[in-house]
């Protein structure tokens, strides 16, 4: 007896005990919640989870969010907003340790981000991960010369 003649021996099973039988396979599968209040909470907490996602597997400090705010540097450079564009990455992140982003923040005009660039840079070069490159020396040497003495001395302190 071939397999085709197994299936026409035996009864055709209804919509019902279909159902029944693929219920049975997914145990542990739980319907959608039926109140707009269950429903409400189940979303918002779908979207938490996968804002968490987001910012797990992000790179670079900040996760989804600090991305966002350096793609706003970076497309802020040479342009007045920049200092606006530095403050807020600060502000939400805080201090970047990526060098190129620390030298938007050298470039902003803004004394007391510029300071703070220079703190973190000097951080960075003294914990030993970074080795200012000949690009930022020449940058750090200019400021060294501003008129503003904060900017001076922390270049200065840099370079020293």
């Amino acid at each position: 007896m071939s397999h085709d003649d197994d299936r026409r021996d035996r009864p055709k099973l209804s919509y019902s005990e279909r159902d029944r039988r693929l219920r049975d396979k997914q145990k542990g599968y739980s319907e959608r919640p039926q109140s707009p209040a269950e429903r409400e909470r189940s979303e918002a907490a779908t979207r938490k989870y996968l804002k968490e996602l987001d910012g797990i597997f992000a790179k670079g400090k900040g996760g989804a969010r600090g991305e966002e705010l350096a793609r706003a540097l970076r497309a802020a450079h040479g342009t007045p907003a920049l200092a606006q564009a530095c403050a807020a990455y600060r502000d939400a992140v805080g201090m970047p340790v990526d060098p190129a982003l620390l030298g938007l923040f050298l470039d902003s005009g803004d004394p007391e981000i510029v300071v703070a660039a220079l703190a973190e840079l000097d951080r960075l070069r003294q914990s030993g991960t970074l080795s200012l490159s000949a690009g930022q020396r020449s940058q750090v040497r200019t400021l060294a010369l501003s008129s503003d003495d904060r900017i001076a001395e922390a270049a200065e302190a840099l370079l020293g």
